[in-house]
């Protein structure tokens, strides 16, 4: 080899593109699985708002001190159990839910046909816990709240 000359090198075989081909197409099923979940999640609570939204209201009208309006939520056969006055000796015995200051938070949403169900729980401003579960009905065109259990915890 002369002084100053560069070496040859003959080209290697071409680089195989399989296992790049592979990772694109783990990564593009991982992605439309993550998309689907998604749907699913999203599409559930979609489907379960209006009726999360009518329990929320119910409990927010009673700690804003709207009986009537708290009342006017209920469903007709509630109505039929319990009068005004007896619906607001209920609210004036569970502060835990229905006092200034307490917090509900849904942990379950439960909807089947016109019937709905949230679970969750409560804490009263002064620390008092409670689980509590709202049953809604979905008459005269609106999520009506049918049944409240709460339970001391």
């Amino acid at each position: 080899m002369e002084a100053g000359a560069v070496p040859v090198t003959q080209p290697g075989p071409p680089k195989s593109r399989v296992l790049l081909i592979l990772l694109g197409c783990g990564c593009a099923a991982l992605l439309a699985f993550a998309a689907f979940v998604a749907m699913i999640v999203g599409g559930v609570l979609w489907a379960t708002e209006a009726p999360f939204e009518a329990a929320h209201a119910h409990v927010n009208q009673v700690q804003a001190g709207d009986l009537a309006g708290a009342y006017g939520q209920l469903a007709a056969s509630l109505k039929e159990e319990l009068s005004e006055e007896q619906f607001a000796t209920f609210t004036q015995e569970w502060p835990v839910l229905y006092g200034a200051g307490s917090e509900w938070t849904v942990t379950n949403r439960n909807i089947n046909n016109n019937t709905g169900r949230m679970e969750g729980k409560s804490v009263g401003k002064d620390g008092r816990r409670a689980a509590v579960v709202i049953s809604l009905i979905y008459e005269e065109q609106a999520w009506r709240v049918q049944g409240i259990n709460i339970t001391r915890e």
